[in-house]
């Protein structure tokens, strides 16, 4: 009975496939998805991280502008916020409580100061690019205070 046995484990083991290369193979399938996932992941990130930026940098220089600061002192408010940002443009406007627009220079008490800061967005890696996969061309942020001087 045991030399029975003994033959029927010697040749199992015997016809048992090898697989040497079957985690080089599964990694060489994996390891492409994770890494554009990965990537995917930094993009989105990236993007995140600009958009709370500019959200940041446009609140405070409504906030400044609201409290009678001039154009430069906003614009320098705004451009030391936005921290490793690039190419950001700054657009103020006034305007009054119903509505009507009225003369950038004209911030009198009680009239809405809006500061718009955008930037151009630029991929980090081109591989993942949410400019061409979303139509994400520009980030903007808006912020509009109420002038109390």
């Amino acid at each position: 009975m045991m030399d029975v046995l003994r033959s029927h484990v010697l040749r199992s083991r015997q016809w048992t496939p090898r697989r040497t290369g079957q985690s080089l193979v599964e990694a060489t399938l994996v390891l492409p998805l994770l890494s554009v996932l990965l990537m995917a992941i930094i993009e989105f990130g990236w993007v995140f991280y600009g958009y709370a930026s500019l959200n940041s940098a446009s609140r405070i220089g409504a906030r400044i502008g609201s409290t009678g600061k001039t154009q430069q002192e906003i614009t320098n408010a705004v451009n030391s916020a936005t921290g490793l940002l690039k190419d950001v443009t700054i657009a103020t406007s006034v305007e009054t409580p119903v509505g009507g627009s009225v003369s950038s220079s004209d911030r009198t008490t009680g009239n809405l100061l809006t500061v718009k800061v955008s930037m151009p967005y630029n991929a980090l890696t081109k591989l993942v690019d949410l400019g061409q996969i979303a139509g994400l061309t520009t980030l903007t942020a808006r912020s509009t205070f109420v002038i109390c001087y």
